[in-house]
């Protein structure tokens, strides 16, 4: 994965409360599924005729090449924005973070301590478990949102190779 806090994504996410947090960060994962799909798929102008779910979306990234190992947590990820559709009340919290956190692939692991250092003001390494449940999600969806932008790259690169 990159060093780099991705911009585009802290830049929205960052200052949003939890239900903004939510919603958006799961606009901008499936975004990039979007795009992931359209780039993999040979004839990608009937792929918005689909009208699939997100769920749907996860699988067929699987099916066209995407690391499988991210499928639980990409649909983990996608029931989550659903509790917070449908409660404005819901707060991210340990248990959640938790069932995304273990849903987590190796790759997502390696810069957890990076991200979360890059949310804090004085820069210094936390570990995840010591991390706010709101960080902790911010780092994951962070991780995945470089994974899947990485994707995307490797995919272009492939077709026009």
């Amino acid at each position: 994965m990159t060093k780099e806090m991705p911009e585009e994504l802290s830049s929205a996410l960052i200052g949003e409360d939890e239900l903004g947090l939510a919603i958006r960060s799961h606009l901008y994962i499936e975004n990039l599924l979007d795009e992931l799909l359209r780039t993999l798929i040979p004839f990608p102008d009937h792929y918005d005729e689909m009208n699939l779910t997100y769920a749907l979306k996860v699988k067929l990234a699987c099916a066209m090449g995407l690391d499988p190992e991210l499928k639980s947590m990409l649909l983990v990820l996608g029931s989550i924005r659903n509790q917070f559709s449908h409660n404005l009340n819901k707060r991210i919290d340990e248990t959640m973070v938790k069932d995304l956190h273990s849903k987590v692939a190796a790759k997502v692991r390696e810069d957890m301590p990076w991200i979360l250092a890059q949310l804090r003001d004085d820069g210094k390494k936390v570990s995840f478990q010591d991390a706010h449940p709101r960080d902790q999600y911010f780092a994951l969806v962070s991780s995945l949102w470089v994974i899947l932008n990485s994707a995307i790259a490797q995919a272009k690169d492939e077709i026009h190779a």
